[in-house]
């Protein structure tokens, strides 16, 4: 990743205050083909904000080639439940010293923070509804993500060696992953036309945009989702790698939670007649401290802590958004929200779960006793 630029500013008031957690958008100002942003979020205790970015980020559209991003910055506040920009600047001739820039003070000069006014014609996020590609994923790409990120997630969980031998891939699916061992235990090849006709309903009934990457743990890989992921920026993906570590960290160092992995999936059914979204609920409960503890550290860590800029946002082609419509129609719409639900529940409840249980600044510490798991005993 040899085309990878850093930018950096802080926010202050006219008396020269520092503007802590303010919305900053940074993108690139595009005049013709429509601005390409590049960093979203807040700024941190001392006003600052920094974003790293490949040069792709802002050569999204065909025949773009500028060796630099003509960077434009946006504060925004809510007005309601609507965010709305409240201060602009643009920095056209900025010097990239070794593709390294900073934008130094940014004083909020005519503006009212106690009451700030709506400011007209200017997107608070220029950019954001626009689908593109910023980032061509390949392995590589992936592993200079995992050795930046990986040092952060052992210090913030304790864990060591979360790189030790791992494999990795990118993939324009995770469905066949996620199905594999659900295929073999029903007695079907993984490989054969039903399997991918399962992975294909699979993919669209979890909704466009499901599955940005997964650690599997019986084949120690640490997958990438290519078609999703390279709508987000580099920090986006190196959060999503630091999620998947956990995953690892959490299959590495909980006595019998691989086999009891296993014996899950393999008692799972693939087949969309006989899926029950109740009972795949009940059984897949203990995930919920496997996901929750992940986005804990994703969200509360990485994200807001070390990737506050960071990119996360993906948009579903029109072709997707019928092919689901049309999988929902199939499936029936209560089991597929049903599902959706389902999954979104791991995220959230687990989420709050670790909230709870965080004593000061450290991060709480992961808790699963497969022992105490319905049937676990025989796993450890």
């Amino acid at each position: 990743m040899e085309d990878i630029f850093k930018l950096k500013g802080k926010l202050l008031d006219t008396k020269q205050n520092k503007l802590a957690n303010y919305f900053v958008a940074i993108a690139d100002d595009d005049w013709l083909d429509g601005d390409d942003l590049i960093g979203l979020g807040a700024t941190d205790e001392n006003g600052e904000f920094k974003v790293s970015f490949l040069g792709s980020e802002f050569r999204q559209d065909m025949f773009e080639d500028e060796a630099f991003p003509d960077v434009v910055i946006v504060v925004s506040a809510m007005f309601g439940k609507e965010r709305k920009a409240i201060f602009t600047k643009t920095f056209a001739d900025l010097k990239w010293e070794g593709k390294t820039a900073g934008l130094g003070d940014i004083i909020l000069e005519g503006v009212d923070l106690e009451n700030p006014k709506a400011l007209d014609g200017v997107e608070a996020i220029p950019g954001g509804n626009k689908r593109g590609e910023r980032l061509d994923i390949d392995d590589d790409m992936v592993r200079n993500c995992l050795v930046e990120v990986a040092p952060i997630v052992e210090h913030l969980t304790g864990w060591k060696g979360l790189l030790d031998d791992l494999k990795v891939e990118v993939a324009d699916s995770l469905a066949p992953y996620m199905l594999r061992e659900s295929l073999i235990a029903d007695g079907i090849d993984p490989n054969s036309a039903t399997a991918k006709f399962s992975a294909f309903f699979a993919d669209f009934a979890q909704g466009p945009g499901a599955g940005c990457g997964l650690y599997d743990p019986h084949i120690h890989t640490l997958v990438i989702n290519r078609k999703i992921m390279s709508q987000v920026g580099i920090e986006g993906l190196k959060i999503i790698c630091g999620h998947e570590l956990v995953h690892v960290g959490q299959y590495k160092y909980t006595p019998g939670l691989k086999a009891y992995n296993l014996n899950h999936l393999r008692s799972m059914s693939v087949n969309p007649e006989s899926f029950d979204p109740e009972e795949a609920q009940a059984k897949a409960a203990y995930m919920i401290e496997l996901e929750g503890y992940a986005k804990y550290i994703e969200e509360d860590f990485l994200h807001q802590k070390y990737y506050k800029l960071a990119l996360l946002n993906y948009h579903a082609s029109i072709t997707e958004k019928i092919i689901q419509a049309l999988v929902s129609m199939a499936m029936g719409s209560a089991k597929t929200e049903a599902s959706k639900k389902a999954k979104a529940n791991q995220y959230t409840e687990g989420l709050e779960r670790y909230r709870k249980r965080q004593v000061g600044d450290r991060p709480a510490a992961f808790e699963l006793d497969v022992a105490s798991l319905p049937g676990g005993e025989a796993f450890v």
